[in-house]
């Protein structure tokens, strides 16, 4: 399940390609198998996906690219305690969840966990 995003600003590449900012497309939240480095999450640049280039990015792009908000330091090692979090998207799941949509929670997103 993904939605529509758009870029907020500029996406620059070590390639020298820019995605200029408005881009629409949508986020892929795959599950990994192994996220000990944090999860990687694809942006399907164009509506349709089967016609849209892909691009892999991290947290920390859609943090800065896409308006997701990062949760706390403070928030963060409250979860790492707590039985519950939020993933990516804003659904509640286990530290170690994913939503109902495939989003990952921010711990394993960034690799905490």
């Amino acid at each position: 399940m993904s939605s529509l995003v758009r870029l907020k600003k500029e996406m620059k590449f070590k390639t020298g390609e820019i995605l200029p900012t408005g881009t629409v497309g949508t986020i892929e939240f795959p599950i990994p198998e192994n996220s000990k480095n944090g999860t990687k999450f694809f942006f399907h640049a164009g509506p349709i996906i089967g016609q849209a280039k892909t691009y892999e990015i991290d947290a920390f792009q859609l943090v800065s690219y896409f308006g997701y908000r990062m949760p706390s330091e403070i928030t963060l090692w409250r979860w790492l305690s707590d039985c519950t979090c939020k993933s990516v998207t804003g659904k509640t799941v286990e530290p170690d969840g994913y939503g109902d949509d495939n989003s990952p929670s921010w711990l394993l997103a960034l690799g905490l966990i």
